[in-house]
């Protein structure tokens, strides 16, 4: 295909039917904008859920630095593993509750995305036809 010697709109209309005459385009699906409002929430929860255990990585390793191993656990165990961990040293005392505080609203924002996520899978069509298949019932009762 030879190309116009100068670039105009009119240029521009005539490359671009000469492209579809030529087979050369393809016919694309376009999301609606709820799918992508749903995928914006999606990746803004995934986001929240690595920085939730990111910030739980860099409380064990603190811990570890000063001599300490924090039990396994999640939520409530883990914060009360921590502040059973450092009772007299103010110093460190503050400075892991200043994070557990910043895990704590990690973890609110998380919840309220959860809340969010299960409210667009009880509308959507395709998720409710997945959900009530009687795998996905096992999946959901499956300890993870």
């Amino acid at each position: 295909m030879k190309l116009p010697a100068n670039k105009t709109d009119r240029n521009d209309a005539f490359g671009l039917v000469r492209l579809v005459h030529s087979g050369w385009h393809e016919r694309v699906a376009i999301k609606s904008f709820d799918r992508y409002r749903m995928r914006a929430v999606l990746t803004a929860w995934e986001r929240i859920v690595r920085m939730c255990t990111t910030m739980i990585n860099q409380i064990r390793g603190l811990a570890k630095t000063f001599g300490l191993q924090l039990s396994a656990g999640k939520g409530q165990v883990f914060e009360q593993s921590v502040r059973r961990a450092f009772p007299d040293d103010v110093v460190l005392s503050d400075l892991f509750e200043s994070l557990l505080w910043v895990l704590s609203g990690l973890t609110d924002q998380r919840r309220a995305f959860d809340r969010q996520l299960a409210r667009f899978a009880r509308e959507d069509e395709a998720c409710r036809i997945v959900s009530s298949a009687p795998v996905s019932a096992v999946l959901r009762r499956s300890p993870s």
